[in-house]
């Protein structure tokens, strides 16, 4: 059954919210040595990330290293020959790294490899049919469609360069190719990232910038499963290549990052949230303007990993988190009491409520009678003075109450989940504020007559 959602007439009440995001340097002792174009993978079930090859201040690299949230280690796993500018993306129900061809110095690897994370290994499952040898290009997994989506890059020789504007698929044993009608023009050095939000079916991918014949292109594309459409927005980025894009799962924006703007390494923040680009300046000191680096939205902690790269300089080796000032934040707590155990409600507590979007409260219950819902800005003690959380074995329930009951409503259950939606105003002061509810509901075969949910504990993120 689909479930009810009901819009409150509540709205929290307190100036636009100022930059919610920062950066931080995070240098473990051990890490890779400075480099660029090398391939950065985060394998997001096991929480871990996967770096490989890339150009060195002398020669190429075909180390493979692994970061885990405090720091990096080497894998000593046999694998690819040292190479740059490979095509690498997770894929998510296999559970390996897929990565594909690259630059070795000399030439082209015409090969496809795969790594198992949980094995620490290495294959090499080049099939007789594959893309042509390319640098430059961009990977990334669709998990809606089971496959690794390749567009675009470059292969060059002394006599001539060839830009690509093909997209192809891998699918676990095969690469296949798509021939859209629509496609965005033959370009390398473009930015690519899966993006749910850019179909219906939660199976989209955005294309940014990129080399193309003549310039540097400034376009965002989206791909559908299918072919590929324009994105028109209000605001764009200045044109640039070879620049860092993640997807932000736990905010659900786009992250851009630095690249070749005008020929120069820059390190300013775009974000995409769905409708149009934002520029973003940051709380706390960015890194040095960088291109040719890899970012990664780190799920086990909620911010995004970017490594390296190369300045004006020379190349970096430098490891920097970026990520909310203040994120949301959501957990459950205590237990439901129980009458006939289908009409019990259950708050489940995972919505992650930002300023200036939703709070969301969402209840699981057998349809029937409609749920009383309280809301609170406390967990110890209630407005009248009473410590929580508060048993109301007194009143003849035996149910406990987890939180103050500042604001209630009540909700139908006409099936079995309704989702109580509170608008959240854009306004600083209400980022980093902690709200509690429980839910309730009357039921003459409990003791007492009335049940009680578990509770959620929501804190107001800052995007």
């Amino acid at each position: 059954m689909k479930p009810l959602r009901v819009s409150s007439g509540v709205v929290l009440l307190c100036a636009a919210v100022s930059a919610q995001v920062q950066w931080s340097a995070s240098n473990p002792a051990s890490r890779p040595a400075p480099r660029d174009q090398f391939a950065l993978v985060q394998s997001q079930s096991l929480g871990h990330m996967l770096l490989f090859g890339g150009e060195l201040a002398s020669g190429y690299s075909g180390e493979t290293w692994l970061f885990d949230g405090a720091g990096w280690q080497q894998s000593h796993a046999p694998g690819p020959t040292a190479r740059a500018g490979m095509a690498a993306a997770f894929d998510t129900i296999r559970s390996e790294v897929v990565l594909f061809s690259g630059w070795n110095g000399t030439g082209y690897e015409s090969d496809t490899w795969v790594y198992e994370f949980g094995r620490d290994i290495w294959r090499n499952v080049t099939p007789p049919v594959q893309p042509p040898l390319r640098e430059g290009a961009r990977a990334v997994y669709i998990p809606g469609r089971a496959e690794v989506l390749l567009f675009g890059g470059r292969s060059r020789n002394a006599a001539t360069t060839i830009v690509f504007d093909d997209t192809w698929s891998w699918n676990g044993v095969s690469w296949n190719q798509y021939l859209p009608r629509y496609r965005p023009l033959p370009r390398y050095g473009h930015s690519m990232v899966f993006y749910p939000a850019a179909t219906p079916s939660g199976t989209g991918v955005l294309l940014f910038g990129g080399e193309v014949q003549g310039g540097v292109s400034n376009e965002l594309w989206s791909w559908d499963g299918f072919t590929w459409s324009r994105v028109s927005t209000t605001k764009v980025p200045p044109a640039r290549s070879f620049a860092s894009m993640a997807y932000d799962y736990l905010r659900g924006r786009v992250v851009l990052f630095g690249g070749l703007v005008g020929g120069v390494p820059a390190n300013d923040v775009w974000e995409f949230d769905g409708v149009d680009w934002q520029m973003r300046s940051p709380s706390s000191g960015s890194p040095p303007p960088r291109a040719r680096s890899e970012m990664q939205h780190y799920r086990s902690n909620g911010t995004n990993i970017a490594f390296g790269g190369s300045t004006g300089a020379g190349k970096i080796g430098d490891t920097w988190e970026y990520g909310p000032v203040t994120p949301a934040r959501s957990a459950s707590f205590g237990s439901s009491c129980f009458g006939i155990s289908t009409s019990t409600p259950y708050l489940l507590c995972d919505w992650l409520s930002w300023v200036g979007d939703e709070y969301r409260i969402s209840i699981r219950a057998a349809p029937g009678r409609s749920a009383i819902f309280f809301i609170g800005l406390s967990d110890q003690r209630t407005s009248w003075g009473a410590t929580l959380p508060l048993s109301l074995a007194n009143a003849g329930i035996p149910c406990m109450l987890y939180v103050d009951p500042m604001f209630s409503g009540s909700i139908p259950l006409t099936s079995t989940t309704a989702v109580v939606s509170i608008s959240v105003p854009p306004q600083q002061s209400l980022v980093g504020v902690t709200l509690y509810s429980q839910a309730g509901r009357f039921d003459p075969f409990a003791t007492g007559g009335f049940v009680m949910s578990n509770a959620c504990r929501h804190v107001l993120g800052g995007r």
